[in-house]
């Protein structure tokens, strides 16, 4: 903020036209800028809290999800696997019954 003059500089400190950038010398101009100061984090922090919540509920609802995924997958290799030993077995009695004729 150093290097900005004049009321670009005020600008970038928040404060309005015809308002001034007085530090604790009675104007009572600070307060007010402390005060929106206040308010605004407030309710930046307010919504915070509120995003927070809804993330930690997406990312619950993601984990269960990748939870059910993974059963699924497990249930998927499980099945492939006695589909392999199902024609395994398929072609031992193929095998079998071509040697009987």
């Amino acid at each position: 903020e150093e290097h900005l003059e004049g009321s670009s500089r005020h600008v970038a400190m928040g404060i309005r036209d015809g308002e001034t950038a007085s530090r604790g010398n009675g104007s009572g101009t600070m307060p007010a800028l402390s005060s929106e100061i206040s308010e605004y984090y407030s309710r930046r922090i307010a919504n915070f809290n509120g995003e927070s919540e809804e993330h930690l509920e997406r990312i619950e609802a993601y984990r269960r999800a990748l939870g059910e995924h993974h059963r699924q997958l497990r249930e998927v290799e499980s099945l492939r696997s006695e589909v392999g030993r199902l024609q395994q077995r398929h072609g031992e009695v193929e095998l079998q019954r071509v040697r009987e004729r």
